[in-house]
């Protein structure tokens, strides 16, 4: 099965080299090398044993783009090899991917999309957790994905829009937890231009998703929208239909059951809006906000959920709030060409250590269905030297069946020991351009993992401070001071660290 996975995404990248014969050939390649030298006084991340290292990293990439009429395509590939100076047999290759495909095949009507990652992942939260994976290796395990997406969308004239999407996507991790297999179906009816003031719309979708070792979840949906636009910037929504799923819950909860919420949505200006709703599912009250508002120096978000997820749901998802798109709108202002503001926020976000999305805390490997509350909040300022970035996020996830209920699950999981995860975080980022070569960034953050039965609490805290310089337009540096440790109430759990990071980027 993993090899036959492997095979699948193999299949798909050659793929992406062969599409500029069809769809023309003014595709934007880049390469380059990534030298890094870190020197670590606490290699493991150990409480007790804390033993020094040299990290040497070699990182070549890839970077392969087209955006054009009927096809935009994103693919970034780069291989981390680590090499220990003191113990050879911890050293070890990384591969991440990042790939993205939109063709039209027919006319404006009949469409494909395609992704396909690689990256590590945390193998529990309870382990050792770090701002480096080269740290935290004896802790991280390979997590890569596809997905494949036909859909046909068609206009009935002026009085009604069609959709119909087919989703397959395969999730297969290092240690086998949560290798799953999914297909889902999507058809839509939603109302055209003939209707001005009120629109409609009937929906259905479908998941089933196919587990290794536990019986199979489905879930699916069925409901109807109305809106009506009493203002021109001001719409009123309501939603009612029915889920029908298949897993097996907890006692006293539901898997099935009709479902409302009415919601409005506002938009004071072209860059702003807010939305909101209330309602109630077979799981409970639901709530959901989203507040988005962009100034020429700053971007403001907020928003709130709870639904029924998976971990395969939130992996195969897109980001929601993806820090290099926050980032981008943010420059748009300042940096109008497309290419040197997606060079400028890349380099932002590898010298402030960001993560991928500024408001997600660390995903968990669960085969289990759960319950997930989000809450997250992000702003970033910039001026004509500086920029500063702040970012909040609260979650919540609740399992909602056990493991003996799903099957076989591999023991230590998530949720083995707890049926609730809290994590609460916070990201702050600056970074300060002192000439037009050299910049001085610092950046903090706070997380805390609680686990309820465990009666355990961990506060991971990481700091950055360093200094980057251009030295021309194909060669960057940069050096960084880290400090990260963990407080947690049980015995053995905590630990600190501190490293030295020099860095070399030499683009081709």
């Amino acid at each position: 099965m993993e090899k036959s996975h492997h095979l699948r995404l193999a299949l798909l990248l050659a793929a992406l080299p062969a599409l500029p014969a069809t769809y023309g050939a003014d595709w934007k390649l880049e390469a380059g090398l990534t030298a890094k030298e870190t020197y670590t006084d606490n290699v493991d991340l150990s409480a007790a044993n804390r033993n020094s290292d040299f990290i040497t990293e070699l990182a070549p990439y890839v970077t392969l783009s087209k955006k054009g009429a009927r096809l935009e395509a994103d693919f970034s590939y780069r291989m981390r090899n680590l090499f220990y100076a003191d113990e050879s047999s911890r050293s070890r290759t990384f591969h991440q991917l990042a790939a993205r495909a939109k063709a039209e095949l027919y006319q404006e009507e009949l469409f494909l999309d395609a992704t396909a990652t690689i990256s590590q992942q945390i193998t529990s939260l309870l382990g050792p957790i770090g701002a480096d994976t080269a740290t935290t290796a004896g802790n991280v395990t390979n997590v890569s994905q596809i997905t494949l997406s036909p859909y046909w969308q068609h206009r009935f004239g002026p009085t009604a829009n069609g959709l119909l999407r087919y989703t397959h996507s395969e999730v297969r991790s290092g240690n086998g937890v949560s290798d799953s297999t999914v297909d889902g179906v999507q058809v839509a009816l939603t109302s055209g231009s003939a209707f001005r003031g009120v629109s409609w719309g009937l929906h259905h979708s479908s998941q089933s998703i196919d587990y290794r070792s536990r019986p199979d979840v489905r879930f699916s949906t069925t409901y109807g929208t109305l809106g009506y636009r009493i203002q021109p910037r001001l719409q009123l929504t309501a939603t009612a239909g029915y889920d029908d799923n298949n897993y097996v819950p907890l006692a006293g909860k539901k898997a099935a059951g009709s479902f409302w919420q009415v919601g409005a949505t506002w938009n004071p200006t072209s860059r702003s809006e807010l939305s909101a709703f209330t309602g109630e599912r077979y799981f409970g009250k639901t709530y959901g906000l989203k507040l988005d508002h962009r100034m020429r120096r700053t971007n403001w978000h907020a928003g709130y959920s709870r639904d029924v997820t998976t971990f395969t749901s939130q992996f195969t998802v897109p980001a929601t709030l993806s820090t290099a798109a926050f980032l981008d709108a943010l420059y748009q202002a300042s940096i109008p060409d497309p290419t040197a503001r997606a060079q400028f926020v890349a380099t932002l976000i590898s010298l402030l250590n960001l993560p991928a999305t500024l408001s997600d805390p660390l995903h968990i490997l669960s085969q289990l269905v759960y319950l997930q509350k989000r809450f997250d909040a992000s702003v970033a300022f910039s001026t004509a030297k500086t920029t500063t970035v702040l970012s909040y996020y609260d979650l919540s996830r609740e399992a909602l069946e056990s493991g003996t209920t799903a099957g076989s699950l591999i023991a230590g999981g998530p949720f083995a020991s707890t049926n609730t995860i809290k994590q609460r975080g916070v990201n702050f980022g600056v970074s300060w351009r002192l000439s037009p070569r050299l910049t001085a960034t610092g950046s903090a953050s706070f997380t805390r993992n609680r686990f309820t039965v465990l009666n355990r609490t961990d506060n991971l805290k990481v700091f950055n401070l360093g200094l980057a310089r251009s030295f021309n337009p194909q060669l960057t540096g940069s050096l960084n001071l880290r400090h990260q440790q963990r407080d947690s109430d049980v015995a053995g759990a905590d630990f600190r660290e501190n490293a030295v990071i020099g860095t070399l980027n030499y683009q081709f």
